[in-house]
């Protein structure tokens, strides 16, 4: 639903079915335009500027995703063809991202230790060729623990094969429900973490650590900035595979927020 007609149209349609008095004269002063603009707007025969837009979407308090989304698809109503194929190529990433649905508990399970979902985030990169024994190449593992690991996949319903090589049926993020899995996970990659910082080749991290005092309040929007951040690393994902670029190495990225004070602990 790339025409941001349609989706003023669902804000306005979901106002309705909270309030049946809400009109489309009340909806035009909730977003700060007139009556007959957003008339002309819905009939095609008026644009909606950027600027307006960026108005419209602090009015109706979106979040930055929302924002980024919308704006997009004003902007991609007047773009050029070079234009309209760098936002078109946007917008997909950022509807592949808000789309992943959670993974079961016990798909958490399976990927709840280093070698899966190492294999299973190579795979994502859906390259030609990616086979067992390339896998276990660039992974530097055992080629009987990667089959292993493929054929649990597999059967789990988390890959397919395509007769070539291996892909994700689709992505899907961790569900929250299964949270002593995940953090066996993180546990495990902290290991490989802490290895691979006393290794020799310390050019080839990116790292950053900073602890913030934070009101409680905030933590909805960082958890919003933290939601882009990770979705604009993973859309390098995307970029690869579009450019047809060889994975040469795994890193591990990770964001967590941890309450540092024990008095907020459970017991």
């Amino acid at each position: 639903m790339n025409d941001y007609r349609l989706v003023l149209r669902q804000w306005l349609d979901e106002r309705k079915a909270r309030n049946a008095r809400f009109s489309l004269r009340a909806f035009s002063q909730k977003i700060g335009i007139s009556h007959s603009t957003l008339s002309q707007i819905f009939k095609g025969e008026r644009n909606l500027s950027v600027q307006t837009a960026q108005r419209i979407t602090n009015q109706l308090k979106l979040s930055a995703e929302e924002k980024e989304l919308f704006i997009l698809k004003v902007r991609l109503e007047g773009a050029n063809p070079e234009e309209r194929k760098e936002l078109e190529s946007k917008l997909l990433e950022i509807e592949h991202f808000r789309s992943a649905p959670e993974l079961s508990a016990e798909s958490t399970e399976a990927l709840s230790n280093w070698p899966s979902l190492a294999v299973f985030s190579l795979c994502q990169m859906n390259l030609p060729n990616t086979t067992a024994v390339e896998i276990s190449k660039m992974l530097e593992l055992p080629l009987t623990l990667v089959q292993e690991t493929l054929d649990k996949l597999i059967a789990k319903g988390l890959l397919r094969t395509d007769g070539k090589g291996f892909m994700i049926t689709e992505r899907q993020t961790f569900n929250l429900g299964s949270i002593t899995d995940i953090l066996r996970l993180h546990c495990e990659i902290l290991r490989h973490h802490t290895k691979a910082f006393m290794r020799d080749n310390p050019d080839r991290f990116i790292s950053w650590h900073e602890s913030i005092p934070l009101a409680s309040g905030q933590m909805k929007e960082a958890e919003e900035i933290t939601i882009e951040y990770i979705r604009k690393m993973t859309g390098l994902v995307v970029q690869a595979r579009q450019l047809g670029l060889r994975s040469e190495e795994m890193f591990s990225l990770s964001v967590a927020f941890s309450n540092l004070l024990p008095s907020r602990w459970k017991p």
